[in-house]
């Protein structure tokens, strides 16, 4: 059996220091903030799902792969919040976010977004009163605005601590540190982390906290906290001693009653030459078991799952540790590519893009798979020539967005390696103009944009990862590709 860590430190020295509060900069110029939290340790003791568990032993022989339920975030505000279109804008923020984020460019202007998005809702808003009388129109409610969306992503579930007490935690492409809300967590205005699993004292014995602070902002919010050391176990696999992030501070992009993941599972590479992509300076959770004789490799693999095709009885996505699981792809379309993304993101080159049969001829392009994005974003000219190629697109003037019937049977390919991966046409048309007229306009899946990026970088979301099986592979430096099995 593993024995128990050695206590770095008592929890008591923790809340003091916390107590004291600090202060990060904010990355990209941002302002300070300061943290301003304390956290007692005579806190009622907080809701938690428990799971009865010990400790694993490390097995004799390291297992090929290990699966783990990989599940969808289905947010309320997609279907009763917000109008379509300024959804749709939030969603096109966050991939603008993130892909700045990952090539190294500043970030978009923050007082630019909001203002473009505030005009987006009052110009909806005059178009619903226009249109109020028409019983297909659905009313949306005025709800504070958010630049970003935060109805995206996946979740997995992990376990922190000797107690055995579950976490719902994003799996997150674009990032590569792990991150969990600590017990006595505020909000940017003072308020608790919200509805939520939190570790502290209560939750795990073994728990040892340090005073090495650590923050880490993803585009669409920011966190901030100390590191820690305790038990994590992921799909049956277990370490001791892991070292992660516990937040004291959250933004109100992690900390509403909605939102349904309790922290961040970051599983880009941690380092490349010369520098890191952790922020918490430490190797990622995959890196980790790898390095203690858990898995062979440090790889991760990905099937993510349609909400349309669970509701018809397919299976919800899945996630898989060390290896690739060939019931979930077509082996005889497997292709392994070098990753060409020099920051240590997962950079697939990309041979070409047809539609319609049409060949487009773009060369040196490189798809990023961020699975904390939506939508395929591309620069603006090469969206305009994508568009150019499907029946019934245009561009909305008012919304800056490429608009396709919502019926649209278009054929848009993707070559990798020799390989071509078809794209649904369901994932082309994202969402009805109009939720009350699901056969007319749709807004498109793919975005263009003009980012101060060249033309080198594409942002594959959804759109995208929905449509094929993929792999990467740290110890290689390879992302795999391959099409998905026909039974999920």
């Amino acid at each position: 059996m593993l024995g128990n860590p050695v206590r770095l430190q008592e929890w008591t020295d923790y809340s003091a220091y916390v107590s004291e509060g600090a202060s990060w900069a904010r990355v990209c110029g941002m302002l300070l903030f300061k943290l301003g939290v304390t956290v007692a340790t005579n806190q009622p003791k907080a809701t938690f799902r428990y799971f009865a568990s010990i400790p694993l032993p490390r097995p004799a022989t390291v297992p090929k792969t290990l699966s783990l339920p990989l599940r969808s975030i289905i947010n309320a505000s997609n279907t009763t919040g917000a109008h379509p279109a300024v959804n749709y804008q939030q969603h096109i923020n966050r991939g603008l976010h993130r892909l700045a984020m990952m090539t190294g460019q500043p970030l978009p202007d923050h007082d630019e977004l909001l203002s473009q998005l505030t005009r987006l809702r009052e110009s909806t808003t005059q178009l619903q009163s226009q249109v109020q009388n028409n019983s297909s129109t659905k009313e949306y409610s005025s709800i504070p605005l958010s630049i970003d969306a935060n109805d995206v992503g996946y979740f997995c579930e992990i376990e922190l601590g000797n107690l055995g007490y579950v976490f719902n935690v994003l799996v997150d492409t674009g990032s590569a540190d792990l991150f969990v809300g600590a017990l006595g967590c505020k909000a940017n205005d003072g308020g608790s982390c919200g509805n939520h699993n939190f570790l502290g004292p209560n939750s795990s014995t073994s728990l040892n906290v340090t005073r090495e602070g650590w923050f880490l902002f993803y585009g669409s919010g920011d966190v901030a906290g100390f590191m820690a050391y305790d038990y994590v176990t992921i799909a049956g696999l277990s370490l001791q001693g892991h070292k992660f992030g516990i937040a004291t501070a959250e933004s109100d992009a992690f900390t509403g009653d909605d939102v349904p993941f309790d922290g961040i599972l970051g599983l880009a590479k941690s380092k490349y030459s010369p520098q890191t992509i952790s922020q918490q300076k430490t190797k990622s959770l995959i890196e980790a078991l790898r390095d203690a004789g858990q898995i062979p490799q440090a790889i991760v693999s990905y099937s993510i799952s349609r909400l349309a095709d669970q509701e018809n009885g397919a299976t919800e996505g899945e996630m898989t540790i060390g290896g690739l699981n060939p019931l979930k792809y077509d082996p005889d379309t497997l292709v392994t590519l070098k990753n060409v993304n020099p920051s240590g993101f997962w950079e697939a080159p990309m041979d070409d893009i047809s539609v319609n049969g049409h060949v487009m001829n773009f060369t040196n392009r490189g798809l990023i798979m961020d699975t904390g994005t939506t939508l395929l974003i591309v620069p603006n000219e090469d969206a305009k020539a994508i568009h150019g190629n499907i029946p019934g697109a245009r561009l909305d003037s008012n919304t800056g967005a490429y608009k396709v019937p919502c019926t649209t049977n278009v054929s848009v390919t993707l070559s990798f390696g020799g390989r071509q991966f078809s794209i649904d046409p369901r994932d082309i048309a994202w969402n009805p103009v109009d939720r009350g007229n699901p056969e007319g306009d749709c807004f498109s899946g793919i975005h263009g944009g003009n980012f101060g990026l060249g033309p080198g970088h594409w942002l594959a979301g959804d759109t995208v990862l929905k449509n094929l099986y993929f792999s990467t592979n740290v110890d290689t430096d390879t992302i795999s590709l391959a099409s998905l099995a026909s039974k999920m």
